[in-house]
């Protein structure tokens, strides 16, 4: 009786931790989610970064942008201004003013940590010793059944 106790208490401990586990991963995964930028938005956000050099506010040309990327040949005024317009819009830098090809920016919050994340490839750590978490699991649910056995003893007795 006591090991069948013992059986289903340790199956639904483990039952829970998982569902539980799949919760914190679906709420990690919302919270990454991030807008993913394709590799000309990237080029010309790392661009608009070593313009920048820590500034509130930079009034650069489209011509100093095209200068600082290195793959020239695929962008030109229109598509750096289209570019800049979705940065924008998805909140990686705030515009003050623009005219026809002169505009002053600031980067955001969200971009600087996107380039960290870009430039370093950060990945969210694993536990290094998976195994161990499996033991604390047990040792705690023997330990929480043991509690729970001695108190229905204690109060049948």
């Amino acid at each position: 009786m006591l090991l069948s106790l013992l059986k289903i208490s340790f199956k639904h401990t483990l039952t829970s931790i998982n569902n539980y586990q799949k919760i914190a991963k679906n709420i990690f995964r919302w919270y990454n989610r991030g807008d993913m930028l394709d590799k000309k938005s990237t080029a010309v956000l790392k661009a608009l970064n070593k313009l920048a050099m820590n500034s509130a506010y930079k009034v650069v040309t489209s011509d100093e942008i095209l200068s600082t990327l290195s793959q020239k040949s695929q962008f030109d005024a229109d598509s750096i201004n289209e570019i800049i317009s979705y940065l924008e819009k998805q909140e990686y830098i705030n515009i003050k003013f623009s005219e026809e090809n002169t505009y002053c920016y600031s980067l955001l919050p969200k971009a600087r940590i996107f380039l960290e994340q870009e430039g370093g490839k950060v990945k969210p750590k694993k536990s290094t010793l998976p195994f161990l978490n499996y033991i604390y699991i047990f040792i705690a649910s023997f330990l929480g059944t043991m509690l729970a056995l001695i108190i229905f003893f204690a109060i049948t007795l």
